[in-house]
């Protein structure tokens, strides 16, 4: 019920509310995924760069 009052709120339909909602919802997640991806990948970079340091300052 909420829902539908929100849609009325802002002056749209239902179906139309809801899809913007949608999208909107889906393009966070879709953000966040894409800046963990991000950290994993500096994080394996930096892993790789402290590792390679190390194996050079042993030989």
């Amino acid at each position: 019920m909420l829902d539908v009052r929100q849609a009325d709120a802002a002056g749209k339909s239902y179906g139309r509310w809801r899809y913007e909602e949608t999208e909107r919802r889906r393009k966070e997640e879709e953000e966040e995924r894409r800046k963990f991806e991000e950290r994993q990948k500096r994080r394996k970079q930096m892993k790789a760069a402290k590792e390679n340091e190390h194996g050079e300052s042993e030989t």
